[in-house]
């Protein structure tokens, strides 16, 4: 039983992480998630600035600049502004007689 236990709670290695593949929507949710789990709320428009931002400044290093800052915010700009728009543009309920 103890044999059990010890394979229930073993954790997965990074190296095996990268192994697994995930969709964009999928790495914001779990991302999320996990920082829920640490008592830091956020929302997924965060947790995609934060995601993207780690992963510019692991790639460019100290070569992060304000240019890099500005072009993510654009794209998150764009991207969840176009999202905001066709949630208002539905009607309401109380709006459609």
């Amino acid at each position: 039983m103890a044999e059990n236990r010890g394979n229930r709670n073993r954790r997965t290695s990074l190296e095996q992480l990268q192994k697994f593949p995930l969709s964009e929507e999928e790495k914001i949710n779990y991302f999320r998630i996990a920082l829920g789990l640490q008592k830091i709320g956020v929302d997924n428009e965060t947790a995609d600035r934060i995601i993207q931002t780690y992963e510019a400044v692991t790639h460019l290093g100290g070569n992060f600049s304000i240019h890099d800052a500005v072009d993510i915010e654009l794209s998150l700009d764009r991207k969840y502004r176009k999202k905001d728009v066709v949630v208002r543009a539905q009607p309401r309920d109380e709006d459609v007689q």
